[in-house]
């Protein structure tokens, strides 16, 4: 359970950190102060993920090639 309005999950897995980076700043899905911070982070060497939570449209995912994370669950 999650407090709070029910959300979606979107995925999509880059090559490079930079080429994610640059991606979602001139989609303008982060700002310039995310960016930076993400590209100085060294998450990417320790097996770690770079997850942002954003209110997005739709459109724009599925646009740059994003991918709904879908749960089923079964009784």
């Amino acid at each position: 359970m999650a407090p709070g309005k029910p959300t979606r999950s979107w995925l999509k897995v880059y090559r490079t950190k930079s080429f994610c980076i640059c991606e979602l700043l001139c989609a303008e899905l982060i700002s310039a102060e995310e960016s930076e911070e993400a590209l100085s982070e060294d998450f990417d060497c320790n097996c770690s993920m770079l997850v942002f939570q954003k209110d997005v449209p739709l459109d724009v995912l599925r646009a740059i090639g994003f991918v709904e994370q879908k749960i089923y669950l079964v009784n």
